[in-house]
């Protein structure tokens, strides 16, 4: 990949929009005393649409609550949709190839730091109106 293109890429590029298009979540859980809960969050992302001037990703995040002797407390599956704007780069001036592994590398690097807050704050919200202690989700790790 070209460095000072994909350089390029990475300064025209602007978060424009998140949404959540989907999510499910199951409390199982209703005991008295619930002991140092701990939330695990996976994810992956995969490329949803690209159009002349916006790309969108979505990440798709299984989370597992649990306390105790690793007891389920919940479980929580969302879809977290962002939109990018790209204006300012010159698509022309690559080929299909060179886009898509800019894209795949946006995706694999930048993706996750951009969405890690707005997940953080789906489980806080999430386990909040479960009825269960708001949860500390860490920084992201990969």
């Amino acid at each position: 990949m070209d460095v000072k293109k994909y350089g390029e890429f990475i300064k025209a590029i602007e978060l424009v929009d998140v949404f959540m298009p989907k999510s499910t979540g199951q409390r199982y859980w209703f005991g008295e005393q619930l002991h140092d809960p701990v939330a695990s969050v996976g994810f992956k992302s995969k490329l949803a649409e690209v159009k002349q001037g916006s790309i969108v990703i979505d990440g798709l995040f299984k989370v597992l609550g649990t306390h105790g002797e690793n007891e389920k407390v919940f479980t929580l599956d969302f879809v977290l949709r962002l939109k990018y704007s790209l204006t300012g780069f010159d698509l022309e001036s690559i080929d299909d190839k060179q886009l898509k592994d800019m894209i795949n590398a946006f995706r694999e690097r930048n993706f996750p730091i951009n969405a890690w807050p707005y997940a953080r704050e789906v489980v806080s919200s999430f386990t909040t109106r479960m009825g269960l202690p708001t949860l500390f989700i860490g920084v992201l790790r990969k």
